[in-house]
């Protein structure tokens, strides 16, 4: 059970939460780019809390990148949010690939990760697979750049 202000209201998740949950939440609260232990490698709570985006795969073997957006431009650190579904098979991992290197690694359906990478242009993968080693993926691109640059290129579209 949780309670505050931007807590979702008698929210029930259909989600099995491990014990090193509890501390991915606090990492994840305080906005730690990595977490000791079980936090690590266990389930994200995010969505108890009022205002985070829900990411949900709809369609059978599919990997939903909800994000980065697709052709976004960004700063570092970003937030990559994704989810998978298998209507047969659970999910029992997914890892993401930023131009071939694994940057999030996530033990169930559901991957969000906080990352920091250098400016460039990248090409995301985030690949699931379920209990029998099947697996599926989906891919789009974005690009790190600095916040002056993002300004800059804000301002000049107005």
């Amino acid at each position: 059970m949780a309670i505050g202000p931007q807590v979702n209201r008698a929210y029930e998740s259909d989600t099995w939460y491990r014990q090193g949950s509890q501390l991915r939440m606090l990492c994840d609260l305080l906005g730690l780019t990595s977490c000791p232990g079980d936090g690590a490698t266990s389930p994200v709570m995010a969505e108890f809390f009022a205002g985070t985006p829900q990411c949900t795969a709809t369609q059978d073997q599919t990997v939903k990148i909800c994000a980065p957006v697709a052709n976004q431009r960004l700063t570092s650190p970003l937030q990559i949010n994704a989810a998978a579904k298998d209507n047969e098979h659970p999910i029992t991992g997914m890892v993401a690939y930023a131009n071939s290197q694994v940057v999030a690694i996530g033990p169930d359906a559901i991957l969000n990760a906080t990352i920091s990478l250098p400016h460039g242009t990248y090409n995301l993968v985030i690949r699931a697979w379920d209990s029998t080693g099947h697996y599926f993926s989906s891919q789009e691109n974005f690009t790190v750049t600095s916040s002056d640059q993002l300004t800059a290129s804000q301002e000049n579209s107005q």
